[in-house]
């Protein structure tokens, strides 16, 4: 599977959205601040909804990691010690959904 690479911003801000509404979750967010507004987080993977095409997690290097710092953030009773704050990813991404 060819894949590319996708940088993603997320600013402390993203934290203060409902993570289960994917058309305005942080990963959400922060797809459309990098240029893909076409593009959803949906807690398991990425969607693309021109074209209704998902990748997977198991499909993105990086998505996993970058899921369990985004959800230590959203923690209502900050049990991870994790305050929400700004911090830069970059995934690797099937071309199918980016190209």
């Amino acid at each position: 599977m060819k894949k590319r690479p996708l940088t993603l911003e997320f600013v402390a801000g993203d934290f203060d959205s409902n993570y289960f509404d994917s058309t305005d979750c942080a990963i959400t967010r922060a797809l459309k601040r990098a240029g893909f507004p076409h593009l959803r987080d949906i807690g398991t993977g990425i969607f693309q909804f021109y074209t209704n095409t998902t990748a997977y997690d198991v499909d993105i290097d990086g998505y996993d990691e970058m899921l369990q710092t985004v959800m230590a953030m959203y923690d209502p009773n900050n049990d991870s010690d994790i305050e929400p704050a700004a911090f830069t990813v970059t995934l690797q991404i099937p071309t199918t959904i980016i190209n």
